[in-house]
């Protein structure tokens, strides 16, 4: 279990949407799955992929903030080539990122140096495994209620 802070506020931002589904390059396949099956089933009309970023003390900012992150970029460019390979069209923004899909570079963006030098290097080899799980955590609702995440599995 990985945990994300800008995660979960993307998350709960997206309370209003008739479909939130969380993809990461773990179940990215998948992930395309269920969005291609939502997308052709009338849940929804299009899908938003958000590249969270990630919570960053800066050595020049008193106050801790936010900064993009390689890994969320990469992740979000192949779930949107996954879902193009689908048949689906993408916005100019979404060829983008998946034209600049390379998970090779993940293991050495800056979180992944950070993590090994901490000592998290298995968390690393973790996160950057590719299509290893076909679980995906979705959740639906009316906006504003008490929406939960239930698993959903290709």
């Amino acid at each position: 279990m990985f945990t994300s802070l800008n995660g979960a506020a993307v998350v709960a931002a997206a309370d209003g949407c008739p479909r939130t589904v969380v993809a990461s390059l773990r179940n990215c396949d998948a992930a395309a799955d269920v969005l291609a099956r939502s997308l052709a089933d009338g849940i929804a009309t299009r899908v938003t992929i958000v590249a969270c970023g990630e919570h960053w003390s800066s050595v020049i900012a008193a106050e801790p903030g936010l900064r993009p992150s390689a890994e969320d970029w990469v992740g979000a460019g192949l779930l949107a080539g996954r879902i193009a390979d689908r048949g689906y069209r993408l916005s100019a923004e979404a060829r983008a990122a998946a034209a600049a899909a390379d998970v090779g570079l993940i293991g050495d963006c800056v979180s992944a140096r950070e993590l090994r030098a901490a000592g998290f290097a298995d968390d690393v080899e973790l996160a950057v495994q590719l299509d290893v799980s076909k679980a995906v955590p979705v959740s639906a609702g009316p906006a504003g209620s008490r929406r939960t995440f239930t698993r959903w599995s290709a």
